[in-house]
């Protein structure tokens, strides 16, 4: 079952956050992981979860307006995480048509999905590509 995110949940959503943050290589980037501020983004953002008897999945949301067209929101995953043991059993594909249902609702006609380099990537980009999603921009980043 798909249902926003209450704050009892953020302690086990900033634990999966947690392996999120290290499976991305973030550590390298950022510096050491920190709960509260996933906690933070929890309480300013739209959290969704799938829960089977326990949360193994869930995606974070934000809708804006586009900064080239203020008249037009978008609906930005912040971060999106399905627990290893519960990949490939269609929680990940659930959560994306619950967050894209969700923008709709909230009034945003463009939804923006992120693949972050690792492991998870081309799974993730599978799973766009069968719902639709097209390639738009590629970031680069460096620690100064």
């Amino acid at each position: 079952m798909i249902r926003f995110a209450d704050e009892a949940d953020y302690p086990l959503i900033a634990r999966m956050a947690r392996q999120f943050y290290a499976s991305a290589g973030l550590d390298s980037l950022l510096g050491e992981y920190s709960p509260e501020a996933i906690e933070n983004v929890c309480r300013n953002s739209t959290v969704l979860v799938f829960d089977d008897g326990g949360i193994v999945g869930f995606v974070s949301l934000l809708v804006y307006p586009h900064m080239f067209r203020p008249d037009v929101k978008v609906c930005q995953e912040m971060f999106w995480w399905v627990e290893p043991d519960n990949r490939s059993s269609g929680v990940g594909r659930s959560l994306m048509h619950a967050a894209e249902a969700y923008a709709a609702d909230s009034g945003a006609e463009v939804m923006l999905m992120l693949a972050i380099e690792g492991p998870g990537r081309a799974a993730a980009e599978k799973i766009y590509a069968k719902g639709g999603y097209r390639p738009l921009e590629s970031s680069h980043v460096k620690r100064l």
